[in-house]
C-alpha cells in the first residue's frame, strides 16, 4: 500500500522484516505511539521504509514469488 509498517512482536510473526528497515516493531504501547509520530516527522525515513516494505512484499510474498516457491516445493517431491 505504500505506508511504513508499525507493529508488534507477534503482528510480524512469520514476515521477514527487519526492524528499521522494513519495520518498526515494538510491544510498547506508548512506544508504538512516539515510533507512529516519529514516521510522520521524518518524512524520508517513511519514504524510505514505504519502500523497503513494499520492495520486501514484492519479493517475498506476491502470489508469483510464492507459485514459484511451491512449484519448486513439487517439483522437489516429484523426484523423490
Amino acid at each position: 500500500a505504500g505506508v511504513p509498517v508499525v507493529t508488534t512482536r507477534v503482528g510480524i510473526q512469520g514476515i521477514r522484516a527487519r526492524h528499521g528497515q522494513e519495520a518498526l516493531v515494538t510491544d510498547s504501547w506508548s512506544q508504538m505511539a512516539k515510533l507512529i509520530v516519529r514516521l510522520f516527522k521524518e518524512k524520508k525515513l517513511y519514504q524510505k521504509m514505504a519502500r523497503l516494505a513494499r520492495t520486501l512484499v514484492e519479493k517475498k510474498y506476491s502470489y508469483e514469488s510464492i507459485a514459484a516457491l511451491l512449484d519448486g516445493l513439487y517439483r522437489e517431491v516429484a523426484r523423490g
